[in-house]
């Protein structure tokens, strides 16, 4: 129904969409509503990293049977190889615990984001 609407469609690599104009406007009409419903509530929006190191995933792989994730793997920028190789990260709950440790909710992360 997405794509019949053309609000969205599949972007050029795997897991990626496009999100076009109206979807657009949609997208921002609901975020508009639902930022004041959360404000009254208290809730208070926050950005996380997409790309993080794999050492955080590993973390949820030794907490949770099964895990496998499928994520694009980052092992080099600027023409340089990184010391550590980074993934996408979609849902995780790794990708976001680190942020709140450091915002004074638990141990800051071994890992710094820079490590990357």
């Amino acid at each position: 129904m997405v794509r019949e609407a053309e609000l969205a469609d599949y972007g050029p690599v795997r897991g990626t969409m496009v999100i076009r104009p109206y979807g657009f406007a949609l997208w921002e009409a609901l975020q508009g509503y639902l930022n004041g419903r959360f404000s009254e509530a208290g809730v208070q929006n926050a950005y996380f990293p997409q790309l993080i190191p794999l050492s955080f995933l590993q973390k949820e792989a030794d907490h949770v049977e099964g895990f496998a994730p499928e994520l694009a793997i980052v092992t080099q920028g600027e023409l340089r190889v990184w010391d550590s190789q980074i993934g996408a990260c979609d849902l995780s709950d790794e990708c976001y615990e680190p942020q709140t440790q450091s915002e004074g909710k638990g141990p800051t992360p071994a890992h710094a984001p820079d490590q990357c």
